[in-house]
This record gives C-alpha cells, sequence and structure tokens, in this order.
C-alpha cells in the first residue's frame, strides 16, 4: 500500500514543483490601439504564444478604466477563456477579472475580450495593474488605446458639422493651435481621424474644403479616400519682386503652402483671394499658409513679396488640391532690380536635372514678345510646344511634364524674333 501511495505522491509533487519553478518572463500582455466610429466596441486582451509545457492554468488582471469608457462585459468564444470559470467585478474605474480552468492554456489567441461603450468622442487610454499567470506576476504589460469618432467631419464633436469645423481644420493644417477660450481641446488622435476626412494620414486645406461642403450640403458623405481628379496644376511664376501662384484649372479649390523663415529671406505681406477662407502661420522656422475655397481658385490666388538676401534660392512645399509638390526659386528670380539680367534674354538650366516627371524651365525676357518655347527628342524631333504667344518682361516660368515620355536626353529651345538658345535635360525614371 505504501508503495502506491508514494508512486501516486512523487508525480504531484512534481508538478507542484514545477508550478513554483514557472519562469514567464518572456510573456507580454497587451492591447492594440482600436479607431472605431462605433460607441459599442469590442477589446481582446492579447497575450504572447503560450506554450503547452508551462503549465498555464490561471490569468489575472486589473484594468484601469477611464472616465467615459463604459465597461459593458466579456466574451469567452475563440479566446483562452472559453470553457474556462472566468469572474468580474468593476468597481468605480477598476475593473478586476480573473480567469481558471482545470487544463493548460496553449496557442496563440487572445487571453479574452473586453466589451466596452464609448460614451463622447475622445482618445481612451487603458493600463494593466497586477497582471498574473498562474501565481507568477508578468512585468512586461502594455497599455491600449481606444479611439472613439463619433462623426468625421465634426471637430468638435457638438453633434453638427459646420463651417466652424472647416476653419478649425484649416488653422490645424498650417500649425495653428487651438484658440484657447473657443477650443481649448487637444488634437488627440480621433479628433485628426476625425479631421482627415479624406483619409490620407494628413490634415490640409482640401479637408477643409470638403468639411465646408459637406457643412452646406454640396456632398452628403466623405468618401475616406483622396480623389486623384482633383489633382491640378499651380504654376508659379515671379513678377514684381513677388512670388505669385496662378492656377489654370477650374478643379483646384484648396492649397497648402511652406515657406523657410531665417534672416536670409524677407516676406512681405501675402495677398489672397478674397473669395477663399485663408490661414496664415509664420513662426521662427517657416510660413505656413493654408487656403479653402468652394469656388474655384483660378487665375492668381496668392502674391507673396520676397527678398532674399545671403540665400541664392528658396525651396517651397505646397499641396494644390491632394497632391504634394516641391519647388526651389532661384535668386535671379524673385530680384528684379538685376538691371544686367533684365536688359538681355536668358534661359537658365531646367530644375531638377535630371528629372522625373516634371520639371521648370526659367527664362528672362528683357521686353515683351512673341515667345515659344519647345521640347525635342535627341534625335530632333518636337515633342512639346510649353510657351506660344506674347509675354511681358521679366522672369518666367514653364512646366515641362514628361509623363508620356521615356528616359532619356532632351532639348528645350527657346525663340523670340531676336534670340534664340537651346539647352540639354536629362529624364530618368
Amino acid at each position: 500500500m505504501k508503495q502506491y501511495i508514494l508512486f501516486f505522491v512523487i508525480p504531484v509533487l512534481f508538478s507542484w514543483l514545477n508550478i513554483f519553478a514557472q519562469d514567464f518572463s518572456d510573456y507580454t500582455v497587451y492591447l492594440r490601439t482600436v479607431i472605431t466610429t462605433d460607441t459599442s466596441l469590442v477589446i481582446p486582451v492579447y497575450i504572447s504564444k503560450i506554450n503547452p509545457e508551462d503549465s498555464v492554468q490561471s490569468f489575472q488582471f486589473d484594468l484601469i478604466i477611464p472616465e467615459g469608457l463604459e465597461y459593458t462585459g466579456y466574451h469567452t468564444e475563440g479566446t483562452h477563456s472559453s470553457g474556462t470559470l472566468v469572474a468580474a467585478k468593476i468597481s468605480d474605474t477598476l475593473l478586476t477579472l480573473a480567469s481558471a480552468s482545470i487544463v493548460n492554456l496553449e496557442g496563440s489567441k487572445p487571453l479574452i475580450e473586453l466589451s466596452f461603450n464609448g460614451k463622447p468622442a475622445k482618445d481612451y487610454s487603458l493600463v494593466f495593474g497586477n497582471v498574473f499567470l498562474n501565481n507568477q506576476i508578468i512585468s512586461d504589460t502594455r497599455m491600449g488605446r481606444v479611439v472613439v469618432i463619433r462623426q468625421l467631419g465634426d471637430i468638435d464633436d457638438d453633434g453638427t458639422v459646420l463651417a466652424y469645423d472647416a476653419a478649425k481644420v484649416l488653422q490645424y493644417s498650417v500649425g495653428l493651435e487651438p484658440l484657447p477660450v473657443i477650443d481649448p481641446l487637444p488634437w488627440d488622435i480621433w479628433r485628426f481621424k476625425t479631421a482627415d476626412v479624406d483619409n490620407n494620414n494628413q490634415i490640409q486645406a482640401a479637408d477643409a474644403t470638403k468639411i465646408l461642403e459637406y457643412s452646406v450640403g454640396l456632398i452628403d458623405t466623405f468618401d475616406g479616400s483622396p480623389q486623384k481628379s482633383m489633382t491640378s496644376e499651380v504654376h508659379i511664376i515671379i513678377e514684381d519682386g513677388a512670388i505669385i501662384f496662378h492656377s489654370d484649372d477650374p478643379i483646384l479649390r484648396s492649397f497648402n503652402l511652406s515657406l523657410p523663415v531665417d534672416d536670409r529671406f524677407k516676406y512681405g505681406e501675402p495677398v489672397i483671394s478674397r473669395t477663399s477662407l485663408s490661414a496664415i502661420n509664420e513662426d521662427s522656422k517657416e510660413l505656413r499658409i493654408g487656403i479653402s475655397s468652394l469656388k474655384s481658385l483660378e487665375g492668381s490666388f496668392l502674391k507673396i513679396p520676397v527678398e532674399l538676401f545671403d540665400a541664392e534660392y528658396l525651396d517651397m512645399s505646397y499641396i494644390n488640391n491632394v497632391t504634394p509638390s516641391s519647388k526651389r526659386l532661384y535668386k535671379y528670380t524673385i530680384q528684379d532690380n538685376d538691371t544686367d539680367l533684365l536688359t538681355q534674354f536668358s534661359l537658365f538650366q531646367n530644375y531638377p536635372n535630371p528629372f522625373n516627371p516634371s520639371t521648370q524651365i526659367q527664362y528672362t525676357l528683357p521686353e515683351a514678345t512673341q515667345v515659344t518655347l519647345e521640347v525635342f527628342n535627341s534625335v530632333g524631333k518636337k515633342v512639346m510646344k510649353l510657351v506660344n504667344g506674347q509675354k511681358s518682361a521679366g522672369d518666367h516660368i514653364a512646366t515641362f511634364d514628361a509623363s508620356g515620355l521615356s528616359s532619356g536626353l532632351y532639348l528645350y529651345k527657346l525663340t523670340t524674333p531676336s534670340f534664340t538658345e537651346t539647352k540639354k535635360m536629362l529624364l530618368v525614371k
């Protein structure tokens, strides 16, 4: 009889010794960021893959519930808690949950799923405390975030999409902080996602335009994706010591611009089309301008006086509708008081070069005259006419878009009644 008892006691003893010797240092318990427009949501509690030899038969944790997020229950189907005994207690803002099993847990699936109701639009942080596997505490735990969005375009979460929301988005697009009295709320993830109505992970003037359209019923939904058809070309010309932004395309209705600010540049007061809503922000590093309009920005919609001192060029970046672009303006194209340049015809090297797929070609005219600017391939065949008409005296820029052409060497030729010059450029795709 004693022999049988010994055989029974030894396996049990080894089992208990194994439990006390367990090492769960490689395990992580965590939550993921959930972004939802549904106020009722289910959040899985994840864990690293559980190895059967680790003899995990129970878990327990505390979860701090932030204000505004209401715990409504748990789900076990498809989780490690399926077939186990689960107990949960909610007290104020603390959820304590425990699960016990008579068999070892194993595999890759959530520990359990928790249900919540998110009342206001908000970012909610969920933080663990006292996480146990069996009787061993787990130190590697990671908080989760719940982002509740009530309605796209409703930036202040007041239940309506108004012109005010469009104004706040335009301000944000140029880096202006929300007004401290009117709108003290921070730009958390939920607000960013609410404002990003075209879902391109950027807040631009194009989002403000869409929200303004929605507020007056011109559109009845946000489709959630940028429209390729909204791409519109913007021409940048230099006249009378100012940068002028011009469009010949009636679909241009939003524009964001960023210019560098330091001691080498001096900007005058920007002049912006009166038919648009605009926001301007200048700090020690950059000048940012956002323009949003329900009508077309066709024509010259923005003029910025500028002087360059020690700098030889000025780099800018801009977004026309939803299309990002950049450009480098050289000093000689901006300052119009250089009489040597303005008393002669000049054709400058294109920029950038090599290029793909577009580049800018700059030229100077000392007088108003008839101008043609043409592009030829390496064997002398004309592939495009960029300019053909009367042009005023001063500096001009033409854009060559080679999207439909193959890589190789191209020539561009400027011709007037009294001047002609040809230069080379390289298209690399």
